[in-house]
């Protein structure tokens, strides 16, 4: 990202350059902050893709592949034992560990119909 960043400086400090010998030189103040502004667009997406993986996991949010895979399990488990119903909370809790398995915590109030 910080090669991207310096290569486009230097792509404007050119193309500024080069500006500078032509009829729109006076254009030539405004090329440095255009370009920072298009890098400070297209470079925003990745922190908030950061933030928002760090909210989910400060908010225990499941995913929901991990949330759709407990519910068919415990679907299962009702249609076999004949149980009236069931509830799940489910959470991806993130551990030293990289081959430590997903964690199932206690009850919550959804309930399967």
């Amino acid at each position: 990202m910080s090669a991207l960043a310096t290569a486009a400086l230097v792509v404007a400090f050119g193309f500024a350059w080069a500006l500078g010998s032509t009829p729109y030189a006076h254009l030539t103040p405004y090329v440095d902050p255009a370009v920072l502004a298009l890098l400070s667009l297209a470079m925003v997406p990745i922190p908030i893709r950061t933030v928002r993986r760090a909210l989910s996991e400060v908010l225990l949010m499941t995913p929901g592949d991990l949330d759709a895979e407990v519910r068919r399990v415990m679907d299962a488990a009702v249609t076999r034992h004949g149980f009236s119903g069931h509830s799940s909370c489910t959470d991806d809790v993130p551990t030293a560990r990289t081959d430590a398995p997903r964690r199932w915590s206690g009850p919550s109030t959804v309930r399967s119909r």
